[in-house]
């Protein structure tokens, strides 16, 4: 299986947004598949290393100075997510919209309902016309 190397990046940024979501909430010790997606993105970077280690520190970052727990979540997410947009300019990614952290989420999702948010390739089992999602949320919560 060949893939390529924007398709490949994709994937690895997507599993930091998944970092991202989980050390958002609480401090997290990296796995290696973390520290190889880390590891991975770098080497393939501009060279400045410095962006890795600030996503990998604050990773880890239990904020015990923050008022509250809230606020050292909504702190090491806010730096989390900073590092990384540093992290996709670095490898070479320039479209930061907010569409661009939406793909990442949305890539998360199992198939089925990453198919169901497009209104063009909604599953149809047969001839009958496509079902209409208007006005319906296609995820659950």
């Amino acid at each position: 299986m060949h893939f390529e190397r924007d398709h490949l990046i994709f994937k690895a940024l997507v599993a930091l947004d998944e970092v991202h979501n989980q050390a958002g909430e609480a401090p997290m010790e990296p796995s290696h598949a973390v520290r190889f997606v880390l590891a991975w993105l770098y080497s393939i970077s501009d060279g400045d290393r410095g962006i890795y280690d600030d996503f990998y520190r604050n990773m880890r970052e239990p904020f015990a100075e923050a008022f509250s727990r809230e606020g050292a979540a909504y702190r090491r997410s806010t730096y989390l997510r900073s590092c990384m947009g540093g992290i996709a300019r670095s490898v070479g990614h320039r479209d930061f919209s907010p569409g661009f952290f939406l793909s990442l989420r949305q890539a998360r999702l199992p198939k089925a309902e990453r198919m169901l948010l497009r209104a063009d390739r909604v599953p149809v089992a047969d001839d009958s016309p496509t079902p209409s999602l208007e006005g319906e949320s296609p995820i659950s919560s």
